[in-house]
């Protein structure tokens, strides 16, 4: 499975990073299956959002890639999530738009 993810393309994002496509589309379907669970007012970090079977991948770049994702469609508009400002830690939190 590991071969076969190595030559899928990859997308380039707004910072100029890229990443692999796989992963950009898995952080987006994971963002929007999760957030009609998001409450109001709750912040909630990314590995919440994509699920501890997604973040804990062998693959040890997945939450560097999904960081990465995840900031280029917020910073889009992409998803219907922004970064919570007043919840400011080391691990961004998002909250609904």
């Amino acid at each position: 499975m590991t071969e076969q993810r190595d030559l899928e393309m990859r997308i380039v994002l707004d910072s100029g990073r890229d990443v692999p496509k796989w992963v950009y589309e898995a952080v987006y379907r994971r963002i929007m299956d999760f957030y009609p669970s998001m409450r109001e007012g709750h912040s909630y970090t990314l590995q919440t959002i994509c699920g501890n079977e997604f973040w804990n991948d062998p693959i040890a770049s997945i939450p560097r890639w999904a960081g990465y994702c995840a900031a280029h469609m917020v910073r889009n508009r992409i998803v219907p999530i922004v970064i919570d400002d007043e919840n400011r830690k080391a691990t961004k939190m998002y909250i609904k738009r």
